[in-house]
This record gives C-alpha cells, structure tokens and sequence, in this order.
C-alpha cells in the first residue's frame, strides 16, 4: 500500500497523521504489532524475535526506556544477539546522545558478527562524534 501524501489526506486523517508525526500518539497500528508480539512471547517465551520486536514497537512510539528495558532483556537470553545490541547503539545514539555507548555497542556488534550491515556506519560516525568531528547523525 503507498503512502498518501498528508495533504491529500481527508481532514480527520490528516489531522491524526500530523499527530502521529509530532509524537502525540502512536499509530494505531502498533498496538496490533505489540499485541502480537507478545502472543508470540507466550508461545516462544524468552523468544529475542519476540523481545525485540516489542523493543522496535516501544521505540517507535517513543517509549525508549521500555525499549531499552525489551532490548536488554533479549540479551539476557541471547547474549549474542546482534539485532538487540543495534537497537541500543541506535537508542544511545540517537535519544541519549551518548556516542561512547554506542561506540561500545556497536563494537560489540562488530566481534560477534563483522559483516553486519551498516555496523561500520555506526562505529565511524560514533568515533568521529567522540573525536569532536560532530555530533551523531
């Protein structure tokens, strides 16, 4: 399904896809995403598909420390799961501002499995913001 630009939108659409964009609530969508991931936690419990996921939902509604919480605790039962420490570089990159973190993760990421699309990204772009060459994008 493509996107309809926003001013094409009808008015209550519109108005719920600014809201949505300026961060005053999630898309209603992810509540489905979040309810079945959790389904799936109950079948596969400790599953990191499911953990991460509902990580990926809380981010992308803004609630980072859940998201942390989710992503974390995905590592607790999978040590080596690359996708949970991408996610958390991605958080402390980005929301927390804090390039050492993300540095760090994605380091990690890097000795697990150093062929991880866009990982080299993440490190360049964090060691330059850590060297004063600007800040994160």
């Amino acid at each position: 399904m493509a996107a309809v630009p926003v001013d094409e939108c009808p008015a209550t659409d519109r108005r719920q896809r600014v809201q949505t964009v300026r961060g005053r609530r999630p898309p209603p969508r992810l509540d489905e995403a979040d309810a079945t991931f959790q389904k799936l936690e109950q079948i596969a419990p400790g599953s990191a598909v499911a953990r991460n996921g509902r990580g990926a939902v809380a981010m992308m509604a803004g609630r980072y420390e859940d998201a942390r919480a989710l992503y974390r605790s995905a590592l607790v039962t999978h040590p080596s799961d690359v996708a949970a420490r991408q996610s958390l570089a991605l958080l402390a990159e980005t929301v927390d501002h804090d390039p050492a973190a993300a540095l760090k993760l994605c380091q990690e990421v890097q000795q697990i499995a150093p062929d991880t699309p866009g990982n080299d990204d993440c490190i360049r772009r964090n060691q330059d913001a850590l060297n004063g060459a600007g800040p994160p994008r």
